[in-house]
């Protein structure tokens, strides 16, 4: 029985050195790939042509990222990305948010999501383009002059250009002029969520005093 007893206690201490090795080798290997995300969606949220820069804040003793801000070639603030969140039907909302310096949306794209497929997964969803011909036709046609910007979730889009302070979700038909978005069918819940977290997060932003304008 004592045999049996150190025999587990052996089994067991080996697995957990194991498993904190593997932790410890794959946990930087996870936050490199976790910054390069946030990278990449603040470089597609944030005016073409502008250069970015993180402005920190500390967490826990640690020096992580508050918000980035964009200067145009004459160093004037032209924008920022900030992450916003948003309580979601089944998760939270993690969106990186470009805006400009009037509150003007340049941009979204969703870091973190894990809703319904089919219904609040929807933020992301790309519509297709042209006919299951043409799609086929592609597949034998030469790929030259085909690369450019991979296309955006269509959600998405429809808050460029609109007053993230203002924003209005509605169902059916919107009206940008009325800085207004349609929810998407089935997930009002996450539409509503995507719509707040933009509102919410834009408008305390903006009311700062400690950010360059």
């Amino acid at each position: 029985m004592l045999r049996l007893g150190v025999t587990l206690f052996i089994v067991t201490a080996v697995m957990a050195a194991a498993l904190g090795l593997v932790y410890s080798v794959t946990k930087e290997t996870i936050a490199a790939q976790e910054e390069a995300k946030v990278l990449d969606a603040v470089a597609l949220v944030l005016p073409e042509g502008a250069s970015a820069e993180a402005v920190a804040k500390t967490v826990d003793g640690r020096q992580l990222p508050d918000y980035f801000v964009a200067r145009g070639p004459d160093g004037r603030v032209v924008g920022y990305a900030l992450v916003c969140y948003g309580k979601g039907f089944s998760s939270t909302l993690e969106l990186m948010a470009g805006f400009t310096p009037d509150g003007v949306i340049t941009g979204t794209s969703v870091l973190k999501q894990a809703e319904t497929p089919g219904l609040g997964e929807r933020v992301n969803e790309v519509r297709a383009e042209g006919t299951l011909w043409t799609a086929i036709g592609g597949l034998f046609s030469p790929a030259e002059g085909r690369a450019g910007p991979p296309p955006e979730p269509w959600y998405q889009t429809q808050y460029r250009g609109l007053d993230a302070r203002g924003l209005e979700l509605v169902k059916g038909a919107a009206d940008p002029d009325r800085n207004q978005v349609e929810a998407i069918t089935g997930a009002t819940i996450t539409s509503r969520a995507f719509t707040d977290a933009l509102r919410d997060g834009v408008t305390a932003f903006l009311a700062r005093t400690d950010i360059p304008r």
